[in-house]
């Protein structure tokens, strides 16, 4: 039912564009939906590297848990480092 709602008022905001501006309408949004399925699978066996973070688009967050997973690794002395 909410996938019905949601793709009812997508297609009202796609009518509601310009004819010749609804091609790049399409474009942006194709590229901006992410199946959250894939997003899931990923959290579960990439998660720690921020994999999954990246997939969805928000790179600030994944470039902050990559991080702190390399410092927790390597402040852990788990790797015969330290």
């Amino acid at each position: 039912m909410k996938n019905a709602v949601y793709f009812s008022g997508l297609k009202n905001i796609r009518d509601a564009i310009p004819a010749p501006k609804q091609s790049d309408f399409d474009l942006q949004f194709a590229i901006k939906e992410k199946n959250p399925s894939v997003a899931f699978i990923l959290n579960l066996l990439l998660g720690a590297l921020g994999i999954d973070r990246f997939y969805i688009g928000s790179v600030g967050f994944g470039f902050l848990k990559l991080f702190s997973s390399i410092t927790a690794i390597l402040s852990s002395g788990s790797l015969g480092l330290c």
